[in-house]
C-alpha cells in the first residue's frame, strides 16, 4: 500500500487529557531543527507565528473540514535552517478554531480524528528523533 492504513495506530484522550487544554507529553523534548522540519514538513505542519528577531514562535497544521488547527509552541527556531539554532526545544500542542485569536479549545471538543492525527504525527516525530540520536 502506498500508506500505512490497516496498521496505523490510533490515539485516544483519556478522560484526564480531555479536561486538559493542552498535550504536554511532547514538551520540553529537544529535537535538531531539521529533523522537525523534515518530518512534521512531511506531515502538512508549516511555520505558524514569526517574532520580530527571525525566530518561529510555533507550527501549525490546519484541518479545514473540522475549522480546527493544531499548534505547537517552539522555543529558539530561526527562520533559516542553519541560521544559529541546531536544536529546539517543543512546547505544548494545542487546538484552535480556525481565524480564532485565542480560543483554545479544551481536548473534549477536538474531534478524536484530528486528535490521532496529532498524536500519531508526533510518534512519527519521536521515532525518527530516536533513529537519529
Amino acid at each position: 500500500q502506498a500508506f500505512p492504513q490497516l496498521e496505523r495506530k490510533v490515539f485516544k484522550a483519556n478522560q484526564k487529557e480531555l479536561k486538559e487544554y493542552s498535550i504536554s507529553k511532547f514538551s520540553n523534548t529537544k529535537i535538531a531543527d531539521y529533523l522537525f522540519r523534515k518530518t512534521m514538513g512531511e506531515r502538512a505542519w508549516k511555520i505558524g507565528k514569526l517574532s520580530g528577531d527571525r525566530m518561529v514562535n510555533n507550527y501549525k497544521k490546519v484541518f479545514e473540514h473540522a475549522n480546527i488547527q493544531a499548534m505547537i509552541d517552539l522555543d529558539e527556531m530561526y527562520i533559516n535552517l542553519g541560521d544559529y539554532s541546531e536544536y529546539i526545544i517543543l512546547g505544548d500542542v494545542y487546538f484552535k478554531k480556525m481565524n480564532s485569536k485565542n480560543t483554545i479549545l479544551k481536548i473534549k471538543n477536538v474531534p478524536p480524528i484530528v486528535y490521532s492525527e496529532i498524536l500519531s504525527d508526533f510518534d512519527i516525530l519521536i521515532q525518527e528523533k530516536k533513529l537519529n540520536d
